[in-house]
């Protein structure tokens, strides 16, 4: 997303997430620290309730918890008009069930070194996998 400063364009880029996350949870997402530089620019750590569990708006399926942060980076490009771009370049969101064991986790790092993933990735927690008695028939 563009902006005529770093951090305007890093809010044009969390504002779409912080509406879509308050739709399913009851939260905000936090700016961290600044995590240092790559290539392109400065990279931004960013979660939801600090990381914390939070429990979704839901009691269809029973007490679900929702964990979500993401890494950006804010790009310089002079010459244009809004010369600072923000751009998604890795995530980490999980689904957990009450006792904090995590079901499912979607993981993406573009940056990725030696044998880690660089690609969208899905966990399956072993929660679910086998012969688990959560949700029976309806998480699958």
């Amino acid at each position: 997303m563009p902006g005529r400063t770093p951090t305007e364009a890093y809010f044009q880029f969390i504002e779409p997430m912080q509406r879509a996350l308050n739709f399913v949870a009851v939260g905000r997402l936090l700016l961290g620290r600044p995590y240092g530089r790559s290539t392109g620019g400065h990279l931004i750590d960013t979660s939801f309730n600090d990381g914390k569990p939070t429990l979704l708006d839901s009691d269809k399926n029973g007490r679900l918890l929702l964990r979500a942060a993401c890494r950006c980076r804010v790009d310089h490009e002079p010459n244009a008009i809004d010369p600072y771009h923000c751009r998604l370049v890795g995530y980490s969101h999980g689904l957990l069930g009450a006792d904090g064991k995590e079901l499912l986790a979607f993981h993406w790092n573009a940056n990725a070194i030696g044998n880690e993933r660089s690609y969208p990735h899905l966990h399956i927690g072993a929660p679910i996998s086998g012969s688990s008695t959560l949700l029976p028939g309806r998480l699958h």
